[in-house]
């Protein structure tokens, strides 16, 4: 193996390396965007919730008594 295949390699594998650690970065970039789309749903969920309880007991309030 002469000095131009050596570097060749070494170079090689410093790529790869380097692809390795993007590809890692992005998957947690995905995650952590994924984590705030479930929080924001949740949060959306738990407003809905109780609007929704809020408008039933006012219904329930405002019927006339027999």
């Amino acid at each position: 193996m002469n000095l131009s295949t050596s570097l060749a390699s070494f170079f090689q594998a410093e790529i790869l390396k380097e692809l390795q650690k993007a590809r890692l970065e992005v998957e947690n970039v995905k995650r952590q965007m994924l984590q705030q789309e479930i929080s924001f749903n949740i949060q959306q969920t738990e407003a809905l919730t109780r609007y929704a309880e809020m408008n039933k007991n006012e219904n329930l309030n405002s019927k006339p008594q027999l």
